[in-house]
């Protein structure tokens, strides 16, 4: 599952690349789109890193784990709600 989504992350921000190469005028808006909801990938990527390094055992490292990953899903969505 990690290798795909960061398989998927790396495609995301190629194409994003190569529409701002192509045309910046034409294809800036759906560039950084594609960049904002990249980031909600790699939130879930990063709580899969961090689950993996902590154990993910039940207490309190699960609280901070969730809390990172929510606040970092949050911002993405908040920027890509902005940015429209």
């Amino acid at each position: 599952l990690l290798k795909t989504l960061v398989f998927v992350n790396v495609g995301n921000t190629f194409i994003a690349a190569l529409l701002v190469f192509v045309n910046l005028d034409k294809f800036e808006t759906i560039a950084h789109e594609i960049e904002y909801a990249n980031e909600l990938t790699m939130a879930s990527s990063e709580f899969l890193l961090a689950a993996a390094v902590a154990g993910y055992t039940p207490g309190s490292n699960e609280r901070l784990l969730l809390g990172a990953v929510v606040f970092a899903m949050l911002v993405a969505t908040a920027q890509l709600a902005l940015y429209n």
